[in-house]
């Protein structure tokens, strides 16, 4: 499918300044992201949203607020090293439409990038129900993975699949997942995905 041209756009880049996370929105409000590490498209231009009950996260939608930092300091109980420091960029903004709003929090390490969304609100209920996620990691047409499919234990074969298998799959796939794109080896992975006691993560 062909991604519009950007209407808004803006750039975060690595400590290192090696590793360029482009985040912007097109005509239609919604809004992507993708990352390249030099002259290498590691993830193509990916969309980011969600579905609720309540409407649509994904369309529609305007940069209502926004920060940056770039250091946090955290402390092990056990290791050598009882302060570590997390060096990376970060950006936050906030991005609301009719339906509702959520923070979208980026972070770009040297070796790495993560995102996520808080304060999802939706309605005038203070609980969401969230039906579904557009959120997308678009790979470059040359990468091969190896990946499981989706179940509730994390464990499963890892097959090997090439560009064209992937995109032809009819069953989705669980993480982590591992990906070669060119001289480069991705780990593809998610953290805190459970359910929180009926709070969307």
């Amino acid at each position: 499918t062909p991604v519009p041209e950007p209407v808004e756009m803006m750039h975060l880049y690595s400590p290192d300044g090696k590793t360029d996370v482009c985040i912007y929105s097109d005509e239609e409000g919604g809004w992507y992201y993708s990352v390249i590490d030099g002259e290498q498209d590691v993830i193509k231009k990916s969309r980011i949203g969600m579905v609720m009950q309540e409407g649509n996260l994904f369309k529609g939608l305007h940069l209502v607020d926004g920060s940056v930092t770039n250091r946090e300091s955290y402390e092990l109980f056990t290791g050598y090293n009882t302060v570590m420091e997390n060096h990376c960029n970060e950006t936050t903004f906030v991005l609301a439409n009719e339906a509702g709003s959520f923070c979208f929090e980026l972070r770009v390490h040297d070796d790495g990038v993560a995102y996520r969304y808080t304060d999802v609100t939706a309605g005038d209920n203070e609980t969401v129900t969230v039906l579904d996620e557009k959120s997308e990691i678009a790979l470059p047409k040359d990468c091969t993975s190896w990946a499981f499919g989706l179940n509730g234990t994390y464990e499963g074969i890892y097959e090997k699949r090439n560009h064209n298998q992937l995109r032809d799959l009819a069953q989705k796939l669980c993480t982590p997942m591992l990906v070669k794109n060119g001289d480069y080896w991705m780990l593809l992975t998610e953290a805190a995905a459970l359910n929180n006691n009926g709070e969307y993560c």
